[in-house]
């Protein structure tokens, strides 16, 4: 009687294996692919912020490139009046003889 308990539970220690070998290799399985994901999750992420980074740059030079344009708007337009101004600074000024002292 007692001889045959290691027996049994031998038998049940492998039973008890054989049940849990499947169920621990599925969690593996599911452990490497929630892995893989996060994986791919932070290559996403790293990829997102140096596009972030790529934005911040462009919209920087978009805003250098709209004040260039509005300066250059500007210097025109300056350029133009600073024209007139000379011509009429060249005309003669006419004093009245009677107001000479």
């Amino acid at each position: 009687m007692f001889s045959s308990a290691p027996r049994k539970t031998a038998g049940v220690n492998n039973k008890s294996n054989v049940a849990w070998t499947p169920l621990t290799i599925d969690r593996l399985e599911e452990l490497k692919v929630q892995l893989e994901f996060n994986r791919a999750a932070v290559q996403i992420g790293e990829a997102v912020k140096g596009g972030e980074a790529s934005l911040d740059s462009i919209q920087a030079i978009v805003a250098d490139a709209q004040r260039l344009a509005a300066d250059l708007d500007s210097f025109g337009k300056t350029s133009a009046t600073a024209a007139t101004k000379p011509a009429d600074a060249a005309k003669p000024v006419v004093v009245d003889p009677r107001k000479r002292r």
